[in-house]
């Protein structure tokens, strides 16, 4: 098996279990219409003890203030 064959089968067995762990993850939140990363950014603000800017939850979860909004 060449390198190229061997780096394409981890990158799918990854993708794969990255999606199941994913969907395991989310489960509790589902009911609510919520994801997994919506219920981390909901956890921060209510367990900061002072007031996050949206800028601030932004940089700390790795996204934009849109995402954050949304």
């Amino acid at each position: 098996m060449k390198n190229s064959d061997l780096l394409s089968e981890f990158v799918s067995v990854y993708m794969s279990a990255i999606k199941n762990l994913e969907k395991l993850i989310s489960q509790p939140a589902n009911p609510y219409g919520a994801s997994f990363e919506q219920w981390l950014i909901m956890a921060a603000v209510s367990q900061s003890e002072e007031p996050l800017t949206m800028t601030e939850i932004a940089k700390d979860r790795g996204v934009t203030k849109g995402a954050i909004a949304r």
